[in-house]
């Protein structure tokens, strides 16, 4: 067998990485409120959330957040998976979880290069699970 190894140029715009005063964007718990996000992800299921101008943001203008992805109140174990807007679903997961536990991870999210502020959030298990999505910075 033989090896191929191709390389791919990505040229990517500058950033920059800009501190906010930590903010939750969103919180499937909460029905009313600026975080409000309604109900709990369904087993299986993959929603599109728009951080639009939740926490003072313009998501015409920010590509990238620093996040805290938390699930919480779950019904079974799985994972949770979020990613870009605007690609297919990855492979990898962000968060695992087990039932009663709940569980956090930092992590950079791309938002759409759709400039439409958009990610996607997979709930990987046979159970409800409710994610809270706390902003601590913004890529511009």
């Amino acid at each position: 067998p033989r090896e191929a190894i191709v390389a791919i140029p990505v040229a990517l715009p500058a950033t920059r990485f800009y501190p906010v005063t930590p903010c939750r964007l969103f919180d499937t718990r909460n029905a009313e409120g600026l975080d409000a996000a309604s109900p709990a992800l369904a087993a299986g299921e993959t929603r599109t959330f728009a951080v639009g101008t939740r926490c003072g943001l313009d998501a015409s203008t920010v590509r990238s957040l620093s996040v805290n992805q938390t699930v919480t109140q779950q019904s079974a174990d799985g994972e949770l998976v979020v990613w870009r807007g605007d690609l297919a679903e990855p492979v990898t997961s962000n968060v695992s979880f087990r039932l009663g536990k709940t569980r956090a991870n930092n992590g950079l999210l791309e938002l759409s290069r759709a400039k439409d502020g958009t990610f996607r959030v997979k709930n990987r298990s046979g159970g409800t699970a409710h994610f809270v999505l706390d902003l601590n910075g913004v890529f511009k």
